[in-house]
């Protein structure tokens, strides 16, 4: 016998007081996500950027701020 988790719906006064919570970061990050096109460019980036760590093809934090002096 298979289980279904139910999911919890909400009203849309409860999505529409829910964003009005989001700070200005969370609410354009949930902007950038509802965009497919950005979702996607998104996602190929992550996975180059993970390539790129494991190849040790990316700057270290020292060679990043190198030029700046704090």
């Amino acid at each position: 016998m298979k289980m279904e988790a139910k999911a919890e719906r909400m009203t849309p006064i409860e999505i529409y007081k829910g964003v009005k919570e989001l700070s200005d970061g969370e609410l354009e990050t949930l902007l950038l996500l509802l965009d497919p096109e950005l979702t996607e460019e998104i996602l190929i980036r992550r996975e180059k950027s993970k390539t790129e760590l494991r190849e040790k093809r990316l700057l270290t934090e020292e060679e990043l701020f190198r030029d700046l002096h704090v």
